[in-house]
């Protein structure tokens, strides 16, 4: 193969390169590295016909090389891997003097752009393992991210958007410009439902993203969160009512069913996915740099239902009051289902208090680490007391949770079988 020759003016003077300069990798005899991120087989730099140019293999988002060292005892192919980025700075970049005294092998390699397809030399940099966790590598990593474009296609590979950076992809999704960026540099398949692809010009409507090679995005669909059946058959014929979230117009909206979307550029609304926590959705609206957690209830209801005027009357302000579940399904954000209320009049709801009282009444049975009973106690107060710990503590402890007074034993709920002769929890 031969290089090609640029002619360049420099300083008024002309200048004449190849663009494309070859090294023999001495460790893989045969084997070649180019300055341009290439790697070949070959006899000789330029001058051979049969050369192989070689093909990068992807790995954990980085490109690799591959290359036989021989044979094993079976007769079998002995094949070895390296990152392509690694071999290219080993023969092309001289390691900075406040390295030198730090052996190579434990120094890494940084695309600097954050492209880890870009693998030419002017791209690579040499730093170490302390400086990846520093503030200043973290200020280039966001620096490179709010430069890098990229694109979202749906789980058919369509064409959703492009974003200027992944910034403002993450704040579109609510979700993490490190999650999307390892997706886009190919350390993952998908994220939020989406698949993400560092942006090319061709991407654009009416594009399809070849999929064939990628892994399906399985239920992670955005389009029915927050649903069950009977929502989705309702949808069949009645009208979902969006309405701008109040403090967040023109960037979140939220539905009568209880749902939250984001209103994002260049594309159709999107719904949001949401965490579970304490049994009731939650997520975060962003603008800008500013970042708030909210749970999905408290926005359904500050966007469709206005406060009564009682409890106004009597001093209390969005801040100071709760939202209810009128069945008592923290899932159930539809607005019939959300009412205002006091701190008081939500922990007396209901059958809530009851609840509290049968969780507290349930038999606790205590065992050795050996799985034999030692006694079963009436209530986990009962059992608290024994140790000295709340009941709250006892309910952590059959859940999993290492309690250090009970690290010793073994609890669970009670159930008749434990109360048989001689019972063994592990037989």
């Amino acid at each position: 193969m031969e290089p090609k020759l640029i002619t360049k003016t420099e300083d008024g003077k002309e200048v004449k390169f190849y663009d494309e300069i070859w090294k023999p990798m001495s460790e893989y005899p045969g084997y070649w590295i180019s300055n341009l991120g290439r790697y070949k087989l070959a006899t000789s730099a330029y001058d051979d016909p049969n050369e192989q140019i070689l093909p990068l293999t992807p790995s954990k988002g980085k490109w690799m090389i591959g290359y036989v060292k021989g044979y094993n005892e079976k007769g079998e192919l002995i094949r070895y891997k390296r990152p392509i980025a690694r071999m290219v700075a080993k023969y092309f970049i001289e390691i900075p003097e406040k390295y030198k005294n730090i052996p190579m092998e434990k120094l890494k390699v940084r695309n600097i752009d954050g492209d880890y397809t870009n693998n030419k030399v002017e791209n690579l940099e040499w730093y170490s393992h302390a400086e990846m966790y520093s503030d200043e590598v973290k200020e280039k990593m966001s620096e490179t991210m709010s430069k890098l474009s990229v694109s979202q296609f749906d789980r058919d590979g369509n064409w959703i958007a492009n974003y200027e950076s992944i910034h403002k992809a993450a704040e579109q999704v609510n979700g993490s410009r490190n999650t999307i960026w390892n997706v886009a540099a190919g350390n993952a398949v998908s994220a939020y439902g989406f698949y993400w692809e560092f942006f090319k010009p061709e991407y654009k409507q009416g594009y399809k993203l070849d999929t064939s090679n990628k892994a399906p995005i399985i239920n992670r669909s955005t389009e029915y969160e927050f649903l069950t059946e009977e929502d989705i058959e309702r949808l069949k014929t009645e009208e979902e009512i969006w309405k701008d979230i109040p403090g967040y117009e023109g960037y979140y909206q939220a539905s009568n069913f209880g749902r939250i979307r984001t209103l994002q550029l260049n594309s159709t609304p999107l719904i949001m996915k949401a965490s579970k926590i304490g049994g009731y959705y939650r997520l975060n609206l962003t603008i800008g740099k500013k970042n708030r957690s909210y749970m999905v209830h408290r926005l359904v209801a500050m966007t469709f239902i206005p406060i009564p005027q009682e409890l106004l009357d009597q001093g209390y302000t969005i801040e100071t009051l709760e939202v209810n579940h009128i069945d008592e399904c923290k899932t159930n954000n539809k607005v019939e289902n959300l009412e205002w209320c006091t701190r008081e009049y939500n922990i007396n709801y209901g059958t809530c208090q009851q609840r509290k009282a049968e969780a507290m009444g349930i038999k606790r049975t205590l065992f050795d680490l050996q799985g034999n009973v030692i006694k079963t106690f009436q209530s986990a107060t009962e059992l608290g007391k024994q140790f000295g710990l709340l009941p709250a503590r006892i309910n952590e402890a059959i859940h999993g949770k290492n309690i250090g007074a009970l690290s010793n034993y073994i609890v669970r709920n009670w159930i008749p079988e434990y109360d048989t002769p001689e019972y063994n929890l592990f037989k």
